[in-house]
């Protein structure tokens, strides 16, 4: 699908997203409302209209989903240019700043972290939950749910 299709698709107000190339534009919606179509179209619109060249555009979403949906759809309005355009997981995006600026930051050395790690987190979580909270034991395993924990954690993150 082109970028005039795209835009002829939209309703007045996602028209009026797109449409304005200027400053920053806050999308409020729930799901399947159409928000990565807007964000995409107005990416090709800004390309479209202006001078901006598209390593100059920082597009940050919440889930890697979104994002390679993102760049699908940007894609199929404008092309390969779209693979210039800077889109990114915010935990991407924060990591990647933070990789190449690690003086700045303090830091020399950045691994992921460990299984073992991960799980001295959430037990560390789980020591300092207040007493009233559903997460925490005082029978039995009281780490029992660091297991769940840690994949509610994954999920979250796809």
């Amino acid at each position: 699908m082109d970028y005039k299709k795209a835009y002829e698709r939209l309703n007045t107000n996602q028209k009026t997203a797109v449409d304005t190339i200027d400053g920053t534009v806050m999308v409020v919606a729930g799901p399947g409302t159409g928000k990565t179509q807007v964000l995409g179209a107005r990416i090709a619109n800004i390309l479209k209209k202006t001078d901006t060249k598209a390593e100059n555009i920082l597009c940050l979403t919440f889930t890697e989903a979104a994002t390679s949906e993102l760049r699908n759809r940007i894609n199929s309005m404008i092309g390969s240019e779209s693979y210039k355009v800077g889109i990114y997981t915010y935990h991407g995006f924060c990591n990647m700043v933070i990789q190449d600026n690690k003086d700045v930051f303090g830091v020399q050395h950045l691994d992921p972290i460990s299984e073992l790690e991960t799980i001295e987190v959430l037990r560390e979580i789980i020591d300092e939950l207040p007493p009233q909270s559903l997460l925490k034991r005082y029978v039995g395993d009281v780490y029992f749910d660091v297991k769940n924990l840690k994949n509610l954690f994954a999920l979250l993150k796809k």
